[in-house]
């Protein structure tokens, strides 16, 4: 397969793994760049090995939009932004409980 070849087998699928990509991520831009690696990782793929390109486009998008949501939920909680409203309001309440108890005065108020 010449290299004109596999690039537009890849073209010809390229809307349809933006829009699986869109759906699964969300945000247009992660989409984007979930397409452009797919597109990287086929470029560098053994194509004479790959049976049903379009299916094998798909798997690979697929499975790389889920590990961007992975990474995404993973470095969200590394961060600590990824924390039950609860445990916030628990957070909040102690903070002003402490304040009040400081200097006697309602911050709040």
């Amino acid at each position: 397969m010449t290299r004109a070849d596999v690039t537009a087998i890849f073209e010809a699928r390229r809307r349809h793994l933006f829009g699986l990509g869109y759906r699964i991520l969300g945000s247009r831009a992660d989409a984007e760049d979930a397409v452009q690696d797919t597109f990287i990782k086929w470029q560098a793929a053994d194509h004479a090995a790959i049976d049903a390109p379009a299916a094998w486009l798909t798997t690979l998008c697929t499975r790389h939009c889920i590990d961007m949501l992975r990474d995404a939920q993973r470095s969200r909680v590394d961060q600590g932004l990824f924390t039950p409203i609860f445990r916030r309001c628990v957070v909040i309440k102690k903070a002003v409980s402490k304040a009040q108890n400081a200097d006697g005065v309602d911050p709040i108020k």
